[in-house]
């Protein structure tokens, strides 16, 4: 096993891009990592597909004997966390999605110079056919916890699990990748807290490429409604809970509620009472007239936007 800082994490259950994730890591300028292959029991060939790579000395492929991914899938991100050996950084990275090949280069220059617990590079989105659809404006240099976290309910930036490199101590220090169902906000949830000591780091110039295509969770939002809204509740409570004190509040009550619009509307004709109510409740310190307050506002704004602007104009919400 080479002795380097860098391992590199590929949770596989699909087939259809991996060869491109994997080509993505062989043309990388710098070597000097370990990559990690976990198989989660896919009926694709994942082994036939990580064949052509295996005489790379610092490939490794392991196939694990239950699809635990289909249950948890942070449950399977942290067992393939527990294939890397002594490297100090992890960069999970998913099994459809690729990167400039001066990645692995660029965080090494970065870590040399700045020691936090967690990086990330810019990012752009790309479709099936590996074109470009979204440009994610650069992040800035240096980005504190409560920043990240007031872009990411404001609908600022896009951000996902494959443009981050975090420490590994502080990871299992911090309880690994927070739980919720479909791995919903997870990636956000543990950034945060993995970022609350000294923020997050971004490392310039080099760029990851998130696939967005017909077989990503995040495309298919109304087939996963019911799991969908637990994992929102769950993370609003928990970020209510263990991240923003008092004199924060009043402002991020108001990003949330405009986050939770924004998160149930791709499946808004699917929606029920009960789902927003049970939303409503998620809002822990908000007395039983906030609570209906904001249901009945959930109401309008999703299934009457005309009366809703009414009520704002009349009512100065």
């Amino acid at each position: 096993m080479n002795d380097y800082k860098l391992a590199i994490i590929i949770p596989a259950y699909k087939g259809k891009y991996l060869k491109e994730t994997l080509q993505s890591f062989q043309k990388q300028t710098d070597q000097r990592f370990n990559l990690y292959v976990g198989d989660d029991c896919s009926p694709d060939n994942i082994e036939a597909i990580f064949s052509e790579f295996s005489h790379l000395s610092n490939f490794h492929y392991h196939k694990f004997q239950s699809n635990i991914g289909k249950y948890s899938l942070t449950d399977q991100w942290n067992r393939c966390v527990d294939l890397c050996q002594n490297e100090q950084y992890i960069w999970l990275f998913g099994d459809d999605d690729v990167c400039d090949e001066i990645c692995v280069s660029k965080f090494y220059e970065i870590q040399k110079r700045s020691k936090v617990d967690l990086y990330r590079f810019n990012l752009k989105v790309i479709n099936d056919f590996g074109d470009i659809i979204i440009i994610q404006a650069p992040y800035p240099p240096q980005e504190s916890h409560i920043e990240f976290a007031r872009k990411r309910f404001g609908n600022k930036i896009i951000s996902s699990v494959n443009e981050y490199i975090f420490n590994k101590e502080s990871f299992i220090n911090h309880g690994r990748f927070e739980k919720f169902p479909l791995a919903w906000c997870s990636d956000d949830a543990t950034w945060i807290k993995l970022s609350m000591k000294n923020g997050i780091k971004t490392i310039p110039e080099a760029i990851v490429k998130w696939r967005l295509s017909e077989i990503n969770i995040s495309s298919q939002p109304v087939k996963h409604k019911r799991e969908i809204i637990i994992a929102i509740k769950d993370y609003i409570e928990w970020f209510n809970n263990n991240v923003i004190n008092i004199k924060l509040q009043k402002e991020f009550y108001k990003l949330e509620e405009k986050w939770l619009k924004n998160q149930l509307f791709p499946f808004k004709n699917e929606l029920k009472p009960i789902d927003l109510l049970y939303l409503s409740n998620s809002f822990r310190s908000y007395n039983s007239l906030k609570k209906s307050w904001l249901y009945l506002k959930l109401n309008l704004e999703l299934f009457h936007p005309k009366i809703s602007y009414l009520y704002n104009k009349l009512f100065c919400f």
